[in-house]
Formats: C-alpha cells, sequence, structure tokens
C-alpha cells in the first residue's frame, strides 16, 4: 500500500475510471448547492407547506447528503488518494458552506417573517452581489465588492429578494468567516 502510493507520486497516479467518477463528482457537489437555494426560495415563499420544521430538516438532509455523498463514492470506487483527498476536501468546504448559509439565512427569515424589519439597523438588509464585478490584485479582502453594501443602482436588498441562484453561487464562493 506504502509502496504504491509512492510509486504513484513519482510517476504520477494511473487514470482508472473509478478516478474519472470522482474527477466528474467534483462538479456535482454544486447540486447540493442548487438544493440548498431551491429550500430556501420555497421557503421564504412559504410554499409546499414548507414549515420552518420541514425547511431545517431539508437543510439538515441536503448538508449531510452533502458528506456522505462523497464519502460513499471515495469508499465504493476505491480511488486513488490523489483524486479522493482533494474530493473530499471540496466535499468538507462545500458542507460547511452549506451550514453557514442554511444559518444565516434562517435568521434572516425568522427576522423577516417576524416584522422587524422597519428599524434602521436592520440586520436582514443583505448586500447586494454585483457578479459583473470581479475582484483585481490591488483589492484586499476587506474592498470585496459585496461588502459594499450597495447594489448597482445604490440600493440595498432585503431579504426574500436576495435569494437569488447568483446569490448562493457567490454565498459559496466568497469567505464567510472574518
Amino acid at each position: 500500500m506504502l509502496t504504491s502510493f509512492f510509486s504513484a507520486a513519482q510517476n504520477g497516479p494511473e487514470l482508472g475510471f473509478q478516478d474519472f467518477i470522482i474527477i466528474v463528482a467534483f462538479l456535482g457537489l454544486w447540486v447540493f448547492v442548487l438544493v440548498a437555494w431551491v429550500i430556501e426560495y420555497l421557503a421564504a415563499r412559504a410554499t409546499l407547506a414548507m414549515s420552518e420544521h420541514v425547511t431545517r430538516m431539508a437543510h439538515f438532509t441536503n448538508c449531510s447528503a452533502s458528506i456522505l455523498v462523497p464519502c460513499w463514492l471515495i469508499q465504493t470506487t476505491s480511488c486513488h488518494f490523489f483524486f479522493g483527498a482533494p474530493y473530499l476536501f471540496m466535499a468538507i468546504v462545500v458542507f460547511l458552506k452549506l451550514v453557514s448559509y442554511a444559518h444565516t439565512n434562517t435568521v434572516l427569515r425568522m427576522r423577516w417573517l417576524s416584522g422587524d424589519n422597519n428599524n434602521k439597523n436592520d440586520k436582514t438588509t443583505v448586500p447586494a452581489i454585483n457578479v459583473k464585478q470581479t475582484l483585481s490584485r490591488k483589492n484586499s479582502m476587506a474592498t470585496v465588492p459585496f461588502l459594499e453594501n450597495k447594489s448597482a443602482d445604490g440600493s440595498s436588498v432585503k431579504y426574500p429578494k436576495n435569494l437569488t441562484f447568483a446569490n448562493a453561487i457567490m454565498f459559496q464562493l466568497y469567505p464567510t468567516l472574518w
């Protein structure tokens, strides 16, 4: 086992079908982001009997699947370490981001439903994300575009209107723990 690891490190891993499955599964991690966005979209619109309990259970199932499915794939395909380890690392990152996305939107939804959105220091106001803006090398983390708290027309975006798929993707891509 150890010799195969070091020989693969010297000669490069042989790409088998099981490794190809893991490479394709990297793209499949975005399915969990899509599911999280659909859960939040339905919860904000109160459709399909999405009570708070059902919403939390749906998020729990999605977050659990985002870590269990990659573990199962790695176990059943017996892929090489050079393909399985980065896939599992990305699955853990997606899992943590999905948990953060679910908790953030739960707090915003609770404040929105309680009618606490007339306050001047309203925490349900979410900065709009302008997808067309990109980061340049001269920008530091303190000047990331979504921290400017203004949309393209200069207004801020309140909770239910910020639930766009672009917002969910940007939530996954930008650092959330400062």
